[in-house]
């Protein structure tokens, strides 16, 4: 608990290699107390990853996705839900790997537009955020491609927007293409 407090301090502060190092004291705390394979060294892991994403330190991301990997599956059967999850968060994070930082700015813009287009259609502003998620769709399928899931994802949430705003004709297509995407 110590430890994570001085990382969320580290974090206000913007110091990162700080949080990293505290995070990863954590992990280690946990992997002796709890083993390896134990949920809570698997959410050190998990907040681990989360930073290296962030500073775009693929190797030591995707070494900790694996880890998290093994221990769904372990912890969870081969089935789960969160090892499928866990799967896609670590393929994800070797095609990031190999993205080009455009890529990789495109891909950020579009997760900003998302958000704020979900925040606008929260605020009872849902043809404001129609524009906004019809720009992150396009950037979704120019980086990502037509079938991925994040683009998918980004479809149906765009045509829940239309639907929402009273769009039904819009919708609909939308909603095909994104099922015919998920299926």
């Amino acid at each position: 608990n110590a430890l994570f407090q001085k990382a969320l301090a580290a974090r206000e502060a913007r110091k990162a290699d700080e949080v990293i190092a505290a995070l990863q004291e954590a992990f280690e705390i946990n992997v002796r107390v709890n083993g390896i394979w134990h949920r809570y060294t698997e959410g050190r892991a998990q907040d681990l990853i989360t930073w290296h994403r962030h500073r775009e330190e693929w190797e030591q991301a995707i070494r900790r996705a694996g880890q998290v990997l093994e221990a769904r599956r372990r912890l969870d059967g081969a089935g789960n839900w969160r090892v499928v999850d866990a799967r896609l968060d670590l393929e994800e994070l070797r095609c990031q790997q190999r993205r080009t930082p455009r890529q990789r700015a495109k891909l950020a813009e579009a997760r900003r537009l998302a958000h704020d287009a979900d925040a606008l259609h929260r605020k009872g502003e849902t043809g404001k955020a129609v524009p906004l998620e019809e720009k992150a769709v396009a950037l979704y399928q120019e980086v990502l491609g037509e079938r991925h899931p994040v683009h998918a994802d980004a479809l149906n949430s765009l045509a829940y927007f239309h639907h929402a705003a009273g769009d039904h004709g819009a919708a609909l297509p939308l909603y095909r293409r994104a099922l015919k995407l998920f299926g």
